[in-house]
């Protein structure tokens, strides 16, 4: 009587093999009765359904880094378009300082105006 053989695959209980049903009908009968085991080669899945927290964390993680990868790339973008010719940027401060220059002449002189009127 041959209880394993080189092929053997364990039961859910790891005490029987899948040929010995083949050779000892009566030994595996008893067995698997006793122990309620199923002689398959792989253990069945319990959960057959979707997992609606974990597939929400993915919608959400997916969401997150779809903003990131659009916000770069606004930044590359923008980047590009911006100003940064340096005579530009001189030529605008030099504009900046001789406005203030004309507003604070032109603020004087109008008080100065005001006293003498």
């Amino acid at each position: 009587m041959k209880l394993y053989s080189g092929d053997a695959c364990l039961c859910a209980s790891g005490l029987l093999d899948c040929n010995l049903k083949v050779c000892c009908p009566f030994i595996f009968e008893h067995f698997s009765t006793i122990l309620q085991i199923g002689c398959s080669k792989t253990m069945p899945k319990k959960f057959k359904g979707e997992n609606s927290k974990a597939t929400e964390a993915k919608a959400r993680k997916a969401a997150v880094s779809h903003a990131a990868q659009e916000h770069k790339k606004k930044q590359e973008e923008d980047a590009l378009w911006e100003d940064d010719d340096k005579s530009n940027a001189r030529k605008a401060a030099r504009k900046v300082t001789t406005l203030k220059v004309v507003v604070k002449q032109v603020a004087l002189t109008t008080t100065i105006s005001i006293w003498y009127d």
